[in-house]
């Protein structure tokens, strides 16, 4: 299908992103999106149901043990010690670990829209049968077994032999919380979409496990998948799970009193000296809230992010993109000269898009939405969530998040791309950009939607075409970046998108055709205090 008829059909379809102005002259701020990174995920590529990204959502944590890893042989504590590791993984205060737990971390980057709460269940063997007669090693599991499929037997023990289960879950009584089974999946569904919030398998095994013994690469690593269902609001099922290893919160180690970086010892970790560190599960976590990887999970060598972003390199807080598509902040949209005072991103959720000169557009049909290609400027702080992970690397090796503070500029493309499906080849075929999300099935294949553009170099529509990009002050020389002091603008800086390799390594596009455009704008830092920075911005005629 020719791209010019592709998008005479786009505009017959209903519109599916709503803005309204709160501030008169150049600029405005959201106030509803109503087309959300979840649902392009779901509705336009097909992957299913999302952990909410809004109010109290739901986990259920199933540890698993193998035969040949017992907890207390391999970790030196009893399993109920090591379950309670996890409930302050997951559920507890800061306090509770060496940064912060799930539950306080996503409490704080969303700006308190967004809380876990759940239940970790006791362990139990790795099983490859429904009637769990066959407890495993590690190696047979990861060689007969699949996590989704594990999790499935999980679920449909808990339905058949709820008795067994109903008395795990009692209160500070130890009166049952649920009478049925029904009940309790319904209770870790809290937006009501028939899939459970968010489940989360944590195995005993080492962390790469196997690597050398023939189980697949990657099986026992740190990872999150998903299911295609629509959901079952009686009997919820399945949405986002993840896979990864007890093992995994204590990898972070710590910092003795000199600042030297020291791996937790088995003592340590057996006597609960060793404080639990949640960086991998909070990276996980936003794959389940329907984040993607910002790295390049080919391994080309390149870092358009510049590795300090909790999806980047698991450090510091998420980014003002990756907040907005989930609802969490309300940017301003710039659309001509305008000044603008911005408080620290960190604690605000301030954040300035700049859509591309003669792109933006205000009417009904085309309005912009964050999924069409824009500049970002936070006012970057190291506090908050950024704050350890500033004087601190992970894991003693992993960069640190920038100590000072400065305007931190992103370029974004998440275009929307419309795609076809051969279902006798195999092949997806991009065949032109849409701002509405769109899918349907032949008997010969199916046409869909997702993000056109990917921080993995081999995933991206077009080359050098980025998800998401760091715009360093000084420029850029290659499509690797590091996010430090030096890339941050300064009081007295400015910037344009011309020249210092900038235009390099980034596409300037208008959404339906392939012509180049300039940026269209002069970014002038005015000023920057402790409170706010003050940013002038000019439209170029």
């Amino acid at each position: 299908m020719k791209k010019t008829k592709l998008l005479s059909i786009l505009t017959m379809l209903p519109l599916v992103a709503i803005l309204s102005a709160c501030n008169s002259g150049e600029y405005f701020q959201y106030e509803k999106e109503d087309i959300t990174n979840s649902q392009v995920n779901r509705d336009g590529y097909g992957v299913g149901n999302y952990c909410p990204s809004h109010g109290e959502a739901r986990v259920l944590v199933i540890p698993i043990k193998f035969t040949d890893f017992e907890i207390e042989a391999t970790y030196g504590k009893s399993e109920e010690e090591a379950r309670l590791d996890m409930q302050d993984a997951f559920f507890g205060d800061s306090s509770d670990t060496i940064w912060h737990s799930l539950k306080s971390y996503y409490e704080e980057t969303s700006y308190g829209k967004l809380s876990f709460s759940g239940y970790v269940m006791p362990w139990q063997y790795g099983f490859s049968d429904f009637e769990r007669q066959t407890p495993l090693n590690a190696f047979t599991f990861a060689t007969t077994t699949q996590p989704l499929a594990y999790a499935t037997m999980v679920l449909s023990n808990i339905k058949t032999s709820f008795s067994y289960y109903k008395n795990l879950f009692v209160d500070e009584s130890g009166n049952p919380l649920y009478q049925t089974a029904d009940e309790f999946l319904q209770d870790f569904d809290s937006d009501g979409d028939g899939s459970i919030d968010y489940l989360s398998m944590v195995y005993s095994a080492p962390i790469n496990y196997g690597e050398d013994m023939g189980v697949e690469d990657g099986y026992y690593w740190a990872y999150c998948g998903g299911t295609s269902t629509t959901g079952n609001k009686r009997q919820p099922d399945i949405g986002k799970w993840a896979f990864f290893a007890y093992q995994t919160f204590f990898e972070e180690g710590y910092y003795d009193e000199n600042g030297n970086h020291k791996n937790w010892t088995a003592e340590q970790i057996a006597s609960g000296e060793a404080k639990v560190d949640c960086h991998t599960l909070i990276h996980e976590t936003g794959h389940a809230l329907s984040l993607w990887d910002y790295y390049d999970t080919s391994y080309s060598n390149i870092s358009p992010l510049g590795r300090v972003d909790m999806m980047d390199n698991n450090v510091g807080d998420h980014n003002a993109y990756s907040k907005a598509i989930l609802g969490w902040i309300k940017p301003y949209m710039v659309n001509g000269s305008v000044e603008i005072k911005i408080r620290p991103f960190a604690s605000s959720g301030d954040a300035i898009f700049i859509p591309y000169n003669g792109y933006y557009d205000s009417d009904e049909e085309n309005k912009n939405t964050y999924f069409s290609e824009y500049i970002v400027l936070e006012y970057y702080t190291p506090t908050g969530l950024n704050e350890r992970d500033s004087q601190f690397a992970l894991r003693g090796a992993y960069p640190t998040c920038p100590s000072e503070s400065g305007i931190k500029i992103l370029h974004v493309d998440s275009r929307l791309g419309v795609y076809s499906y051969n279902g006798q080849t195999g092949v997806q075929t991009f065949t032109g950009y849409t701002n509405r999300i769109i899918r349907s099935t032949t008997s010969s294949g199916s046409t869909f939607t997702k993000i056109a553009t990917s921080n993995t170099k081999t995933e991206t529509v077009e080359p050098d075409e980025y998800l998401i990009s760091l715009l360093p002050q000084g420029g850029r020389s290659s499509a690797s970046v590091l996010f430090n002091n030096a890339s941050l603008f300064k009081q007295g800086d400015s910037f344009n998108g011309e020249g210092s390799n900038y235009q390099s390594y980034l596409f300037h596009t208008r959404n339906n055709n392939d012509e180049k455009v300039a940026f269209g704008y002069t970014i002038n830092i005015v000023s920057i205090t402790s409170e706010e920075a003050t940013i002038q911005i000019n439209a170029i005629a």
